[in-house]
């Protein structure tokens, strides 16, 4: 009876170690950096900018075009610190001439420590326009780093044009 007793506890244990060993070596490792390691940090402490540009410039990761249809001429973004708890977002999508629709999604995002995180979103569009811009405020906590995304669009004729731009990041202390 010990001896069945005992090769069963010693089964149950084998079993338990192994289960943590491979449990061990799937977890995903994820960096953790308390400073951003994507994106652009802002040369102005309070204040970090955006733009929609061509892919080649050096750094490509600021705009992504989706489509090659459509009426968008550009579009730019940026996060600005009012104080130790609140930032102000801009958003503009510029199109070539006035076109059926036109706007923008806008992504308040803060670094977790190993991306960036979308904390909030607001949307603004305008029919038979060429331009759209708007400031929008958002309550953030001290000490962590922010920007903004843009996701940019252009609707003409049925066709749309796409567009992300991203700013540089600030620290909201």
């Amino acid at each position: 009876m010990k001896k069945r007793f005992t090769l069963v506890l010693l089964v149950t244990l084998l079993s338990f170690s192994l289960s943590i060993v491979f449990a061990q070596q799937n977890e995903k490792k994820m960096t953790y950096s308390e400073k951003p390691t994507i994106g652009i940090q802002s040369k102005k402490p309070n204040v970090g900018e955006g733009f929609v540009a061509p892919d080649s410039l050096p750094t490509p990761n600021l705009f992504q075009l989706e489509s090659t249809t459509g009426e968008l001429q550009g579009g730019s973004c940026s996060i600005r610190k009012t104080s130790s708890t609140s930032v102000e977002g801009y958003g503009k999508t510029v199109a070539t001439a006035k076109v059926d629709k036109l706007g923008y999604t806008l992504y308040f995002q803060v670094w977790s420590g190993s991306e960036w995180v979308n904390i909030d979103n607001v949307k603004n569009s305008a029919n038979n326009a060429q331009v759209i811009f708007e400031y929008h405020n958002e309550n953030v906590i001290t000490g962590k780093y922010y920007r903004v995304k843009v996701k940019h669009f252009v609707t003409d004729d049925g066709q749309t044009t796409t567009a992300t731009s991203y700013s540089d990041y600030i620290l909201v202390d």
